[in-house]
């Protein structure tokens, strides 16, 4: 009898990454479930659960237990060096949190993620803009495909119905940058749970402002899917950087478009929403944009 193979670095990135899909669908329709309750207040209680979870993360992690020069103990700093793209990605990331929000309240929810699934797209700009690396061809045709499909989502017009779906772009445009100062933070052996626990906090205090003014009282039924929404998005977070430090991100990203069909289903069964026919086409198109991509990362494709 032939003996088991052992699950792959890479299998198991792909596992987690559709885990981490799976729970950020669960997050998003729990956000729209919760109505009556202001964007802006929903993702303040997302982050703030994320902020105590990793809170207690890094309070029982033992960091560098002596102290030397080249490796200082710093429990809740960042890495020296890394401070500024660490403000970058934590204002990048609250921007994209709370237009993510404002759109899955607005628009129908497989609209939304998708919207917000541009994001890997916008990484190849903030990539060139801002870590230097070289556009190529096939990834220039990869953005006009993934916009052209974004178009028909939005489906343009001079309605003010339109600003719902801008802000659902907007929310891929902050994420892709986000994610571009993760891959340099963690190049820069930056430590995750420091990554998302300063998101969590720069969230709050940006947002804290703005609650004032906008806040709502919650009942128990809200503050409990509120609270497992945080839960849930904790457990993606933590899912999918597990995942990127097992693979590379060219071989497994494109299984992070299964949250589009979690999100269909939670769309369907949940709120009985059902795509049109130019988001649907638009779906398709980015998901094409998306493969040609990976195929390409992945050297099936020529230039």
């Amino acid at each position: 009898m032939d003996k088991i193979k052992k699950i792959t670095n890479k299998q198991k990135g792909i596992i987690l990454i559709i885990l981490s899909a799976f729970n950020f669908s669960v997050m998003n329709t729990l956000v729209k479930f919760v109505e009556d309750v202001p964007s802006i207040e929903k993702a303040m209680f997302r982050n703030a659960v994320a902020l105590l979870f990793t809170f207690i993360i890094l309070v029982k992690t033992k960091v560098n237990k002596e102290k030397t020069e080249d490796k200082p103990k710093r429990h809740f700093l960042p890495n020296k060096g890394n401070e500024k793209i660490l403000l970058i990605r934590s204002i990048a990331g609250t921007l994209g949190l709370a237009f993510l929000y404002i759109s899955i309240d607005r628009i129908d929810l497989t609209d939304a993620t998708m919207l917000n699934k541009l994001s890997p797209f916008f990484m190849i700009l903030f990539s060139y803009i801002f870590l230097k690396e070289k556009i190529y061809k096939p990834q220039i045709i990869a953005l006009i495909i993934a916009f052209l499909g974004a178009m028909l989502v939005i489906r343009p017009t001079f309605s003010i119905e339109v600003i719902p779906y801008i802000i659902g772009m907007l929310s891929g445009l902050f994420a892709g940058l986000a994610y571009t100062c993760v891959r340099y933070l963690s190049s820069k052996g930056e430590r995750s749970s420091i990554i998302i626990f300063y998101f969590s906090l720069t969230t709050i205090i940006i947002l804290s402002p703005v609650l004032y003014f906008v806040y709502v009282p919650l009942n128990k039924f809200q503050f409990m899917l509120l609270i497992l929404s945080g839960l849930f998005a904790s457990f993606g977070q933590f899912a999918l950087t597990k995942a990127y430090s097992l693979a590379p991100s060219k071989e497994i990203s494109i299984y992070d478009y299964s949250q589009m069909i979690f999100s269909s289903i939670w769309g369907y069964f949940v709120f009985a929403q059902v795509p049109n026919s130019l988001s649907l086409t638009g779906y398709f198109v980015i998901l094409v944009a998306s493969m040609y991509m990976y195929l390409y990362n992945n050297k099936k494709m020529p230039l």
